[in-house]
């Protein structure tokens, strides 16, 4: 049960990263392009 849940903890963990490094660069992106 442990281990299952800790996965799924896991997998939401690492797709919240991605968002959140999309996020960024796309707030880098847009300061470079309007600068």
């Amino acid at each position: 049960m442990d281990s299952q849940v800790t996965k799924k903890l896991n997998k939401q963990g690492v797709r919240f990263a991605i968002l959140h490094s999309v996020f960024i660069i796309n707030i880098i992106v847009d300061i470079i392009f309007i600068h």
